[in-house]
């Protein structure tokens, strides 16, 4: 459940409470992994809806990973 605190110039203002530490769930690896696979779902969309010109839009977007792998 998230804890709101006052914001500290603010006074009528609520913001978000954050945790004291963080503890990472998933490894690097596993994150890029999420970021490709919706890279290509955006890209994949982009060809669904190619009558309309996105095709070009989906190779940059397929650029982007490409060169981040190299």
């Amino acid at each position: 459940m998230m804890e709101f605190e006052q914001h500290p110039t603010e006074p009528d203002t609520l913001v978000i409470k954050m945790p004291k530490r963080y503890i990472a769930k998933h490894s690097d690896e596993d994150l890029r992994a999420a970021v490709l696979a919706e890279r290509e779902a955006c890209a994949q969309l982009c060809l669904e809806q190619d009558e309309y010109g996105c095709g070009q839009y989906a190779r940059a977007i397929r650029a982007r990973s490409k060169h981040e792998q190299d």
